[in-house]
């Protein structure tokens, strides 16, 4: 493959920024560095041959920082997506003699960081390059092959944090999900390569040692979350290796809990953090009672705590509040964490919320769906928390909240949640008062939650019916497999009817003579 040129005009652009001021003209050269890394002789001939006198005094007039930013602007443009296997060769040659040069001035003065400072840039400008590679994932293979990925990684630890947050830039750039959309193969190759050379334990190292006071370290600390998120998503077993990283007290996981703990203002990097987290808790068992081990439960209720009372105030906020209560319905999952929940007094936390017509009203909803399914010593304690009340309150859709524009579905959300607890509370409590009592609710009022049971009933009914005529009607071209009928069918409904039955089943076994003639009314005044 022939070598592609540097435009001439990306080059006299660059060289137009030049003026009498030393500076100046030395930042304008390595834009016009920056621009002929991928050419060959013949870019290096036109930098030379451009005269910049006739446009000197016009430059000398205008911002020579801005000038610069634009050359590198368009250079970048210009040469994104076009580089080959000889311009990745010199990239990396390039970078790993301006790295041991670096290396080996600041082992000989130590002491006097004026004579590495000009190393310390010149490196500092070759990490920024290697940015140009995630233009190319093809490429991804043959940067592997040099090492130089363990190169990056030992530069983590560097003393100049400029030098590393570029270093975590380049891993951002090189893994980004849009950039490796269609290259999947190549990025679980560098994903690996990172791995082998211990990556995870040296982004933690260096996460540990960053000051977010300091506005561009901040910065970092949200480049390097997105290092591991997109970890994750091209090997999502990197979810499992990241949170048994370390112990107890210096691992992964203990640095998150204490981030969403310690830091009481909200900002982007908290928000992000209880994003990375919820990621985490998904789908791992592992990760969850680790969390659940470490009183991670007991965290998380404290992060909720302050919106018993109060709204999120911006949208990002109201993502964090999200992930928090995503974090906690994943963290139920396993038995054993619904009893720690318990006696972290989630509960009685999420009954306080429930009194509140809060947004965060629907996150502690599905959390207690989560705590109460298939837990007989968590329907127990609702019960006794007088937890009833607040619940058929939002059944029967007497407790509504003002909703922004464009979130119809929450009340929706609600209500099918709602339902689901009432189911749990029947499945999980044995005959007696308890029971009794949630049966009792539907006695109340001349049945009015009966009417209200087979009203759901007959709506959630009519849709899933509906969509069941729409998929028989699909032809051979659409045929859809069973799981992704059995999606469309849950998403219309099916879930929340089938817990309506239930609800309906165990009222009969109940056995309240009133509550069974009111539902054989409600039932015959269907057609079935």
């Amino acid at each position: 493959m022939a070598v592609r040129q540097a435009p001439t005009s990306v080059v006299q652009n660059v060289i137009s920024a030049l003026v009498e001021d030393p500076v100046e003209s030395r930042k304008a050269a390595a834009a016009a560095s920056t621009a002929a890394v991928f050419a060959g002789p013949e870019a290096t001939d036109a930098v030379d041959a451009i005269d910049p006198s006739a446009d000197a005094q016009a430059a000398a007039q205008l911002d020579a920082d801005e000038l610069l930013k634009q050359a590198e602007e368009q250079a970048g443009d210009q040469f994104q997506g076009l580089l080959d296997s000889k311009g990745l060769k010199r990239l990396v040659t390039s970078f790993e003699r301006k790295f041991k040069e670096n290396l080996e001035m600041r082992t000989r003065f130590a002491d006097q960081p004026e004579k590495f400072m000009d190393s310390e840039l010149d490196l500092d400008e070759e990490v920024k390059k290697l940015m140009a590679i995630a233009g190319s994932p093809e490429l991804y293979p043959a940067f592997v092959r040099t090492n130089t990925v363990q190169t990056l990684l030992n530069l983590l630890t560097h003393q100049n944090t400029d030098i590393v947050a570029d270093v975590i830039g380049v891993f951002e750039d090189l893994t980004d999900a849009d950039v490796i959309e269609d290259s999947e193969e190549e990025a679980l190759q560098l994903v690996d390569s990172m791995l082998e050379n211990d990556a995870l334990s040296q982004l933690l190292y260096r996460l540990r040692h960053f000051n977010e006071a300091v506005p561009e370290e901040a910065e970092a600390v949200q480049k390097l979350l997105s290092v591991f998120e997109n970890m994750i998503e091209v090997k999502p077993d990197v979810a499992e290796q990241l949170v048994q990283l370390g112990d107890a007290k210096t691992g992964f996981l203990r640095w998150m809990l204490d981030r969403l703990k310690n830091v009481k203002e909200f900002e982007g990097n908290k928000q992000y953090v209880s994003e990375l987290l919820s990621i985490l808790m998904q789908s791992s068992t592992a990760n969850q009672l680790k969390l659940a081990a470490m009183n991670g439960i007991d965290a998380l209720l404290s992060c909720v705590f302050p919106y018993k009372g109060r709204n999120p105030k911006t949208d990002g906020e109201e993502e964090y509040v999200g992930n928090l209560f995503g974090c906690l319905c994943s963290c139920l999952m396993p038995a054993e964490n619904k009893l720690k929940f318990m006696q972290a007094e989630g509960l009685e936390l999420m009954q306080l919320i429930l009194k509140e017509k809060r947004l965060a009203r629907l996150g502690s909803l599905k959390v207690l769906d989560f705590a109460t399914t298939r837990c007989p010593p968590a329907c127990e304690r609702w019960v006794d928390l007088t937890g009833l009340k607040q619940l058929f309150a939002i059944f029967m859709g007497k407790s509504k909240m003002k909703h922004k524009k464009g979130e119809e579905n929450t009340e929706q959300e609600e209500e099918e949640h709602t339902v689901s607890v009432i189911s749990n509370l029947f499945q999980g409590l044995s005959r007696g008062s308890r029971r009794d009592r949630v049966a009792a609710k539907f006695v109340e009022n001349e049945f009015e939650k009966c009417d209200r049971l087979m009203e759901l009933y007959n709506r959630y009914l009519t849709k899933v019916v509906a969509e069941q005529a729409e998929l028989e009607q699909l032809t051979e071209e659409e045929d859809l497999s069973a799981d992704e009928v059995l999606l469309r069918r849950m998403d219309a409904g099916l879930y929340t009817l089938q817990q309506c039955a239930l609800i309906i089943g165990n009222l009969w076994i109940v056995g309240d003579q009133g509550v069974k003639q009111r539902l054989l009314m409600l039932l015959h005044q269907q057609v079935l």
